[in-house]
């Protein structure tokens, strides 16, 4: 009776077996949300410490860290289009932002100017993280788009 009991009784799925979408789980948008949350704010205190020439390129990236986590929260297949950028690229970003950050506090005399290829490295960071931005709003636009277009065929035609 006990087990009969049991299977009766439904069962909270785990969010590794929730699908949103056909290959991406609750669990795959929730871990990339935390590592786009915890990059954003490793990103915002290496802005804070980073000479006033870097802040804000910096807190631009933040921005667009924050902006890309909000929209794979918000859209399964916004995580499609980062996925490889969140799970990749997203930790190295980071630990080369704070490198730098530290190194730029430190670094005096001749050496300040070894700095100038690391900001254009950084710039680019900034670039390619826009970019991912504009591509998950690309993409709720193209589904919103859709979404319209259906149910203006669908007025026209009632």
């Amino acid at each position: 009776a006990y087990f009969a009991f049991l299977l009766v009784i439904a069962r909270r799925m785990p969010l590794s077996e929730l699908m949103l979408s056909d290959r991406v789980s609750a669990a795959d948008v929730d871990t990339a949300g935390r590592a786009l949350a915890e990059a954003a704010r490793r990103v915002g205190r290496a802005a804070e410490t980073a000479p006033e020439a870097d802040r804000t390129g910096l807190i631009e990236l933040q921005a667009h860290l924050a902006s890309i986590r909000e929209q794979v929260l918000a859209d399964p297949a916004d995580y499609r289009s980062a996925q490889r950028f969140i799970t990749s690229y997203l930790p190295r970003m980071v630990e080369s932002v704070e490198g730098f950050a530290a190194l730029a506090r430190r670094v005096q005399g001749p050496d300040v100017s070894r700095l100038a290829p690391l900001r254009d490295g950084l710039a680019t960071y900034r670039e390619a993280v826009a970019r991912i931005d504009r591509a998950c709003l690309e993409n709720d636009f193209t589904a919103l788009e859709a979404e319209i277009d259906a149910l203006a065929f669908q007025v026209r035609r009632g």
